[in-house]
């Protein structure tokens, strides 16, 4: 009789404690659903749900002179060769190498080898977000300040591959730096410039002029890049600039709750709203520009290169209203003044991608004419991307 009453007794008490964590879990999953999560991962990590804020449509910028290239298509893995490594990137690592190419000219078909960039995941979730910048650049189309997707290989061959147009020179971030020494800080050089080993301050004004371009493009589709650093901008011989590495990118009409695995996220760029609450639009990139434009006047300095024991306290700093010094490369305090005015901790009064555009331009129509002609002239002409 005893042992039947311990047997209910235990029998009562396990029944209470399952109804207890069922209401629990219960109350858990609501509160997850109505709010989104941050938890802190390893160093530089998060596991996130990020709720996707919509651009307000007012700020949406327009160019009307962009032309759209070709679909890009699937590519034979027979006719990809891979070459040196460009970029050992935070989630894949970019290689070159060539694409051979059937030309039909004159009624005549022919074999031409291209010259490409090539990315190739190393796991699931380098798969996962090469997938998921496949899918962006598909929406994105063809701009010249936007590294141009030729294609991609099946999984059926293997591991996804994605085929870029070329970039001879690399990220911007690394070429400022291994070109420091021979810096020019005069507006326009007195003599024409011997090779690419060598830039000016108004070279420094173009490249800012062409990410705030491209930028503004995106802004228009409308997409948010999340990643954008000098590291991300790759350079072209003929110094025209273009925004890449979209794996973080997300399409502002998609308002799922979207969930990841821990990956990097880039810390220094962020927005205070970015990781503080998860919201991510122009804005957020806005501030993102801000410290791209540190990166590119200090010729590839880190941004808080001296206050590296701020990475856990970094929110903290900017909500006391510090911010990043004025780079050494700057030549007009309007510039600093408009980088600052893109951390402002109210994302309503940081400028749009078109405000930046212009700024810049303006910059650019200080010096001869020549110079805003040439740049003008090189997007245009690199707007029209070869087919193939």
């Amino acid at each position: 009789m005893a042992m039947d009453l311990v047997i209910l007794i235990c029998i009562f008490i396990a029944v209470i404690l399952f109804a207890f964590a069922c209401i629990l879990q219960k109350v858990y999953k609501k509160k997850t659903q109505d709010r989104p999560a941050l938890r802190r991962g390893k160093r530089g990590s998060i596991t996130e749900q990020i709720e996707l804020t919509p651009i307000n449509k007012d700020d949406m910028c327009i160019r009307d002179n962009i032309s759209i290239g070709n679909i890009p298509v699937e590519i034979d893995p027979s006719n990809l060769k891979f070459s040196s490594v460009l970029e050992n990137g935070y989630f894949c690592k970019i290689r070159r190498g060539t694409l051979n190419i059937n030309v039909t000219a004159e009624e005549k078909n022919s074999n031409k080898l291209v010259d490409v960039l090539v990315k190739r995941p190393k796991n699931h979730i380098e798969k996962e977000m090469l997938e998921n910048e496949l899918t962006i650049l598909r929406l994105i189309g063809r701009h010249p300040n936007v590294l141009a997707l030729i294609g991609y290989t099946s999984p059926m061959f293997g591991r996804t591959v994605v085929v870029y147009e070329s970039v001879e020179l690399g990220n911007l971030q690394h070429v400022l730096k291994i070109t420091k020494n021979n810096f020019e800080l005069v507006g326009v050089p007195e003599t024409e410039f011997s090779g690419l080993d060598e830039f000016c301050v108004s070279d420094l004004h173009s490249f800012a002029f062409q990410i705030a371009n491209g930028m503004e493009y995106l802004t228009h589709i409308p997409v948010i890049h999340r990643f954008l650093a000098l590291r991300n901008i790759f350079l072209k011989r003929n110094k025209t600039i273009r925004i890449a590495n979209f794996g973080l990118s997300k399409n502002v009409n998609d308002y799922r709750i979207i969930d990841s695995m821990d990956t990097p996220v880039p810390l220094y760029w962020m927005a205070p709203e970015s990781y503080n609450e998860l919201i991510f639009n122009e804005k957020t990139d806005v501030w993102s520009f801000g410290v791209c434009l540190y990166e590119l006047y200090s010729l590839g300095e880190d941004p808080y290169e001296n206050v590296k024991t701020l990475f856990d306290h970094l929110m903290e700093y900017l909500e006391k209203g510090n911010r990043l010094s004025k780079p050494k490369y700057i030549d007009s305090p309007e510039i600093f003044d408009f980088m600052k005015i893109c951390w402002n901790f109210k994302p309503e009064t940081r400028p749009c991608f078109s405000d930046c555009a212009q700024f810049f331009k303006s910059h650019l129509q200080e010096f001869p004419p020549a110079l805003l002609e040439q740049t003008q002239s090189e997007l245009k002409l690199e707007s029209n991307i070869r087919k193939l």
